[in-house]
């Protein structure tokens, strides 16, 4: 969706617009942090992660990583589908509706398995600047969107969530501003919503989220591993040559 929006001439936001520009990260994390502040779990037979909103993001709140763009997809912006519509009252609204299963499979591989994944976890503690943000930011939607306090309660919450969200959207935007659009039915419906009088001579874009996500996620790991190699290398330069002149000192 992003690449037909971007094709019709909407610059469009996407989780990739923020891994492109890191200090993006910092301002979505404030954003998180001001609508789920306290999450806490009860014990139960079912664990269930419940949240609390202090603080609903203004206009000017979303213009910081927005105000460049026409349009918004994927997430983080997603868990705020609300208060987007809300503050940006006069904008369309694509729900675009999957179905559940081929979702979740695409969802649990691109999203869920990265964040859980051991290797991600441990270049969060050693690149905390930038990979474990975005660790922090995974577990503000874990706990806070989709009300899970664990990766296999993330798992068993999904779908359901899922079409909650789809159902929230339906019942709050006007029908004169919503298109539900389904994949796979190409330009028309879209062009039509969006007043679009010619229709792209291109086929309807394809793109294969999955592997691209997959290549970007390991670039940012191994960056991560760089800069946390780089870090200790600099410890060790300076740090080495300081605890032997102490420690000759405090022998002498």
């Amino acid at each position: 969706m992003k690449a037909a929006f971007e094709i019709l001439g909407y610059p469009t936001y996407h989780y990739v617009s923020m891994m492109e520009n890191p200090p993006d990260i910092d301002v979505w994390l404030e954003l998180l942090e001001k609508k789920y502040p306290s999450v806490s779990t009860h014990s139960s037979s079912t664990t269930t992660a419940t949240t609390t909103i202090s603080k609903s993001p203004t206009l000017a709140d979303f213009d910081a990583p927005l105000g460049h763009v026409s349009a918004v997809t994927d997430s983080p912006a997603n868990a705020f589908s609300a208060e987007l519509i809300s503050a940006y009252p006069s904008a369309k609204v694509i729900l675009v509706e999957r179905d559940a299963s081929s979702w979740y499979t695409s969802f649990e591989k691109n999203v869920i398995s990265s964040f859980s994944s051991p290797l991600t976890r441990l270049i969060c503690l050693l690149d905390p600047g930038f990979v474990g943000k975005q660790g922090r930011l995974g577990q503000l939607l874990m706990r806070g969107q989709w009300r899970s306090a664990s990766f296999a309660e993330w798992r068993a919450n999904a779908k359901s969530i899922y079409a909650e969200h789809n159902e929230m959207i339906k019942a709050i935007v006007p029908k004169e501003r919503l298109l539900v659009y389904k994949l796979g039915s190409g330009w028309q419906p879209l062009c039509e919503f969006l007043g679009k009088d010619d229709v792209p001579k291109v086929g309807f874009p394809r793109v294969n989220e999955t592997e691209e996500l997959k290549e970007r996620v390991f670039l940012a790991l191994m960056l991560g591993v760089r800069r946390a190699v780089v870090g200790w290398m600099r410890l060790l330069i300076w740090g080495l040559p300081l605890s032997m002149a102490v420690i000759w000192y405090l022998w002498r």
